[in-house]
């Protein structure tokens, strides 16, 4: 009977023992309000702790152009490669590379935002991977449309009175007329295109009052070939003997008009190139 009594004791101890060590631990479990896991869970699907897994994700990408103030958002397909956006695939089929803007990284809440090489800011927030994005071609609040006076469009390129009206003959203009925003874009582009082509004739200009060839004459006697080239140099004629046989060309001339021995003469022929043949002169008048 005592034994009895004594392994009736040991086994309820033994149950009341493990009881209270079951209640201490959901107590300390529940103070502690942690779950463990060997896991993390992220909002974003793809995240992972070294950063976004590459691939195609849906993103909301609000589009922002500095020059005229518009913001649009749209839901389109983004490329994440290396934990950066690589491309932008608009709805229109067409898409945004790094042909034309330089990947940033994004952060842990998947955002980023990215500068084209026209200046327009594209703020993106990745929402999920692989999803069936609905591929915007145009806001999803569409905004009315933005319109500008001739004059603003011209204050936006920083056009210089002249410019302005040589566009106005140009293109049959008047001042009143109203620009969207693409026309204004436009006209910026054409101004661009006119100071280069500005550019190159101002500094062919500066070539040619440098020294120009405006004659060439050969002469040959017994059997021995000559040159002598004429060259106008801030107004002034000067004429030079070619040593050698090798034909000179007409085209803009760098020489030192102070140097009455031979000197090695450099003849530009093409104004687009940069390009030059040498030939050794001498100013002989």
């Amino acid at each position: 009977m005592t034994k009895s009594n004594n392994s009736s004791n040991s086994l309820l101890i033994f149950l009341i023992t493990t009881i209270v060590i079951v209640v201490v631990s959901l107590l300390l479990f529940k103070k502690d309000g942690s779950i463990p896991t060997d896991e993390t869970e992220y909002l974003i699907a793809g995240q992972t702790e070294d950063g976004f897994e590459d691939g195609t994700y849906c993103a909301e990408v609000e589009y922002y152009n500095p020059n005229t103030g518009t913001r649009s958002p749209y839901e389109l397909e983004v490329e994440v490669s290396g934990n950066q956006v690589v491309q932008i695939n608009f709805g229109n089929g067409g898409w945004l590379d790094t042909d034309h803007f330089s990947p940033e990284d994004l952060d842990s809440d998947g955002q980023c935002t990215i500068v084209s090489d026209r200046n327009y800011e594209y703020t993106i927030q990745l929402v999920e991977k692989d999803g069936n994005c609905s591929q915007d071609d145009i806001p999803e609040e569409e905004e009315p449309e933005v319109l500008f006076s001739l004059q603003q469009c011209a204050q936006i390129y920083n056009m210089s009175k002249s410019e302005l009206n040589k566009y106005m003959r140009d293109f049959n203009v008047g001042p009143n007329d109203q620009y969207t925003e693409e026309m204004c874009e436009s006209m910026g582009d054409y101004i661009q295109e006119i100071r280069k082509l500005n550019q190159k004739w101002g500094k062919t200009q500066n070539e040619i009052k440098n020294g120009y060839v405006t004659n060439i004459t050969r002469r040959s006697a017994f059997g021995v070939a000559s040159q002598v080239v004429t060259i106008q140099k801030n107004g002034i004629v000067y004429q030079l003997e070619v040593r050698g046989s090798e034909e000179c060309t007409m085209g803009t001339a760098i020489f030192d008009e102070t140097n009455y021995d031979w000197q090695l003469v450099y003849i530009k022929q093409y104004p687009d190139r940069e390009s030059y043949s040498g030939h050794y002169m001498r100013i002989i008048l």
